[in-house]
């Protein structure tokens, strides 16, 4: 069996191997290569203001879930002489 192909890692790994047979493989890619595992809350519940959840530069291995907006979520503001529930 002869396998031909080339792989090119520039930022990123490209290439193609073929061959007339099934290929099998594993490919390990070093953990130094690797951002940092993401280690914050992977949760998020609404909030009257914004929220940054700090993932930049970082690896992920889970999906990001946002909840639904709680039940007894209210609005409360304050003009300096009335307060408004809504």
């Amino acid at each position: 069996m002869v396998i031909t192909g080339t792989l090119a890692a520039a930022g990123a790994i490209a290439g193609e191997l073929k061959s007339a047979q099934t290929i099998v493989g594993e490919l390990t890619i070093p953990s130094a290569i690797l951002p940092p595992e993401y280690a914050g809350p992977y949760t998020v519940t609404p909030y009257a203001v914004a929220q940054i959840v700090g993932t930049e530069g970082f690896y992920m291995t889970e999906d990001l879930v946002v909840e639904a907006i709680p039940s007894n979520y209210g609005l409360i503001t304050w003009d300096g002489s009335t307060l408004t529930v809504s």
